[in-house]
């Protein structure tokens, strides 16, 4: 990240989960917020399947 400066850190995955946990605000609240119910159901489903 260094290398890349924060324009290009700024759009990878751990960049944005840091700042959303900064905020109070975890991924899982920020996907609510912003994916429709039946993305966000599917995306929880994932999340079973991959770590159960």
């Amino acid at each position: 990240m260094q290398k890349q400066g924060i324009d290009e850190a700024k759009r990878g995955y751990p960049f944005r989960r840091y700042v959303l946990e900064r905020n109070d605000l975890g991924m899982d609240e920020f996907l609510k917020k912003n994916l429709s119910p039946e993305d966000y159901a599917y995306n929880q489903e994932l999340g079973r399947q991959t770590n159960g």
